[in-house]
């Protein structure tokens, strides 16, 4: 979205292929080819210097590949989580990419192993000044819970009608869920029952999240939006 906003030509959106596990990659495999194939197209067309790709390891691998086959110099920002899982790819991931670039320290340190075009380059969140000075005082903070059912089709149908179940109603609670995009916003707007409506508010509005006493949160980048925050969580999957 804020690509779109700052007049960047979106060829095709990642949030119509954002999958996890095998059952999403089939439900969304002609999605997913057809967005390989008309990134293939436009490398073949435009024949850029260079190629900067960012997360989406099993996705932007192949691009990669088929980049680096024509002498086009390719970027990884955001390594995928391969200290924690699935060590041994880091070989395939160095080999097909020129530099990579990380956003937590220990991540340099770990990829120094494979390969010395590796550079640390900070974290995004905390370069966020408006996040990083919206820490409320909790004795201040209005919203009793804060409710975060993820941004993936999948994730939210899985996760936000366990999520309302922890609300302790006789308490009148206030609530606030939060999703992530418009296609979220769009997908728990059919999900929940009319009296849940008003209670839906933009993730990405930090004035609004900062007011949470406490998170029920889907794993993901808002634990740490909602640990600088200072906000106690739970975070469930």
């Amino acid at each position: 979205q804020e690509l779109r906003t700052s007049g960047v030509n979106i060829i095709f959106d990642s949030e119509d292929i954002a999958v996890v596990g095998i059952v999403e990659v089939i439900s969304k495999y002609k999605n997913i080819r057809n967005a390989l194939h008309k990134s293939y197209r436009f490398i073949l067309e435009n024949k850029p210097d260079l190629v900067v790709l960012v997360d989406y390891v099993e996705f932007n691998l192949k691009i990669a590949k088929f980049a680096k086959r024509l002498g086009i110099r390719i970027i990884f920002y955001i390594a995928p989580q391969l200290w924690a899982w699935r060590e041994r790819r880091a070989y395939d991931l160095v080999k097909n990419i020129d530099h990579l670039a990380v956003i937590f320290p220990f991540e340099e340190i770990f990829f120094q192993r494979y390969t010395d075009n590796v550079s640390y380059v900070g974290h995004p969140l905390f370069e966020n000044r408006h996040l990083l000075s919206s820490v409320k005082k909790y004795e201040i903070r209005d919203t009793d819970l804060g409710i975060f059912p993820g941004s993936r089709e999948s994730e939210i149908k899985n996760n936000i009608y366990s999520m309302l179940d922890c609300i302790q109603k006789n308490k009148n609670e206030k609530i606030k869920i939060f999703y992530a995009n418009e296609t979220s916003f769009d997908l728990l707007k059919k999900l929940l029952p009319p009296e849940f409506h008003s209670k839906l508010e933009s993730g990405k509005d930090i004035d609004k999240v900062s007011t949470c006493k406490k998170a029920l949160c889907a794993s993901g980048t808002v634990t740490l939006e909602l640990a600088i925050l200072e906000i106690p969580m739970i975070v469930m999957y």
